[in-house]
């Protein structure tokens, strides 16, 4: 089977401009079709803030990541898939793009959900606890980006640094000099 090549972004572009409205239209129907979040980013493109359920869409994403951590009952063994779980946040930041303080929700969520999974069922791996801090990093990466953030997850963060206390591996540690760093940056000041 040969394999396709893909088109490059700027030869795309002029393929695009070459079509006739009704076949650009027949075009994004069948991507729509094709994966479900492409009607989702067509959504929030046409729709806007004001026509779009963020909150839905959040708390879909949101079982979804929890879903690939703990799985689907305590009998399985298909949880710690972290793959998919950062799978489901970067394709709703794909979509989400122009909204930061739900793509940062989730990348928190992640943390979180992660931190209470190794809280029940106790030391997991170094790989683990890598992988939430690349996951912290990234929301820290997030806040600094658009520093208004932080008062809507302060809170949060407050519980979330107090629950990974004790915890292996050198994740506490990670997680009191991130929380510190953050609560220092932020609230100077105040």
């Amino acid at each position: 089977m040969k394999e396709i090549k893909k088109i490059p972004k700027k030869t795309l572009k002029y393929e695009l401009l070459e079509l006739e409205k009704e076949e650009l239209i027949e075009v994004i129907i069948e991507m729509t079709k094709i994966n479900p979040k492409n009607k989702e980013f067509l959504d929030v493109f046409l729709k806007g803030s004001d026509g779009i359920n963020f909150d839905a869409m959040i708390t879909d994403a949101k079982k979804k990541i929890y879903r690939f951590i703990y799985g689907t009952s305590v009998y399985s063994n298909n949880h710690l898939k972290l793959r998919e779980a950062k799978k489901v946040i970067s394709d709703n930041a794909k979509i989400l793009k122009d909204y930061p303080q739900h793509i940062a929700d989730l990348k928190l969520y992640y943390v979180e959900t992660c931190n209470a999974f190794t809280k029940d069922f106790g030391d997991i791996s170094s790989n683990f606890y890598n992988s939430i801090d690349v996951a912290f990093d990234d929301f820290c990466s997030t806040l600094n980006k658009y520093p208004h953030l932080y008062n809507m997850f302060s809170e949060r963060l407050k519980i979330l640094y107090e629950r990974s206390r004790n915890i292996g591996w050198g994740f506490s540690d990670f997680m009191e000099d991130y929380y510190f760093r953050l609560k220092n940056e932020f609230e100077k000041g105040k």
